[in-house]
């Protein structure tokens, strides 16, 4: 049998912010616990993720890409940034090519990385505003 991460501390207040963590590498030398958290702001998503040990890891953090979707997301500096193809899955069986950004980063823990992702509605939206003033 598998073995299987345990959801951790899961909440919202269901309107601006999703949060969770899981223990999915307890089973590591320095067991880490993953917690993310998603806000949304008029202009833009903050995901923020935190990794919670003692030594140091490698991290790595996934944006999986519906296919057409081209969001900016623009991640810590700390993390080296690349796209790399991958798959989505609308219904069983059926695999659409997409893309994935993977974020990297090795050293110490506890560490935390802020990704923001401008909303291009309300870019657009302000733009539109200043146009017509």
């Amino acid at each position: 049998m598998a073995r299987r991460a345990r959801p951790l501390d899961a909440g919202t207040d269901r309107r601006s912010f999703a949060e969770a963590g899981h223990d999915g590498y307890k089973r590591l030398k320095d067991p880490a616990i993953h917690r993310r958290r998603i806000e949304l702001h008029p202009d833009r998503l903050v995901v923020t993720d935190e990794i919670q040990a003692r030594g140091e890891h490698a991290v790595e953090l996934f944006f999986h890409l519906h296919p057409e979707a081209h969001p900016d997301i623009r991640m810590d500096v700390r993390l080296v940034k690349s796209v790399e193809p991958s798959t989505w899955h609308p219904e069983f069986n059926t695999a659409i090519p997409s893309r994935t950004v993977v974020g990297r980063w090795k050293g110490p823990c506890p560490v935390r990385f802020i990704t923001t992702i401008p909303l291009a509605l309300a870019a657009s939206l302000t733009s539109q505003e200043h146009a017509s003033q």
